[in-house]
């Protein structure tokens, strides 16, 4: 598969303010342009597919002023992922006074960079 040929070159990975469940997008006006059924959002969704990634160092960072869907949506991979015990174990973060836009001014700051240090 080319996806683990990809990831293997991977030392770390940082998810920010991700959509890791795409099944409530087809209840959503968005769905109009992207036609996702059931079964293509399931197959979509790297929340169904944890257990298969790879064992990445990882960080998962949102923004405080993210909608509570986003929010949810990221403390629930950080739950899926904790849970495979293949996995070392995730840090997530709520980044404060931040959106999913702004979030990524803090990508190389100590307030994300250090979090691969806990």
């Amino acid at each position: 598969m080319a996806l683990s040929s990809i990831a293997a070159k991977f030392e770390r990975a940082i998810l920010v303010s991700g959509i890791f469940d795409l099944e409530p997008i087809t209840n959503t006006s968005i769905n109009d342009s992207t036609r996702l059924d059931a079964e293509s959002s399931y197959h979509l969704s790297p929340i169904n597919f944890v257990s298969q990634a790879k064992d990445t160092p990882l960080v998962i960072i949102w923004g405080e002023n993210e909608t509570d869907e986003f929010k949810r949506q990221s403390r629930d991979f950080e739950s899926a992922w904790n849970k495979t015990d293949e996995h070392t174990p995730c840090i997530a973060r709520e980044i404060s006074k931040r959106n999913h836009f702004d979030v990524l001014y803090d990508l190389t700051t100590p307030i994300v960079t250090d979090l691969f240090n806990e």
